[in-house]
């Protein structure tokens, strides 16, 4: 679901979707997530740890729909903010993790752009 959101979102935006998912990366996204759930707040992670990947991390309540809450998540949080949008359009591979906790779905999205 999350890619399919992201690719019709790149292609509505006159870009190739993305072919190559970094699934290892997935995991460490998904880390993520949940050590801001733990934290019951949003952060980045730490340049050490991103390397040359750029983050986009949101959350937000969880309406018990998952699609509705993610699309909402990628769609509206996401690109209300220009670093984000620039992520979601501009990296040649992404990755990213989902966890929902307490009431709350976070999100984060981590892109390695075209050098």
């Amino acid at each position: 679901m999350v890619i399919d959101i992201i690719n019709d979102y790149r292609k509505d935006n006159g870009k190739e979707p993305i072919h190559h998912w970094n699934k290892v990366e997935n995991d460490f996204c998904e880390a993520h997530c949940l050590a801001m759930s733990n934290a019951g707040k949003i952060f980045h992670a730490p340049d050490y740890l991103l390397g040359y990947r750029s983050e986009a991390v949101a959350m937000c309540s969880f309406g018990n729909d998952f699609n509705s809450t993610i699309s909402y998540l990628i769609l509206s949080v996401l690109n209300s903010s220009e670093e984000h949008r620039n992520i979601l359009l501009d990296s040649r591979y992404l990755a990213y993790g989902v966890f929902v906790n307490n009431g709350a779905m976070y999100l984060t999205i981590r892109g390695l752009h075209y050098v």
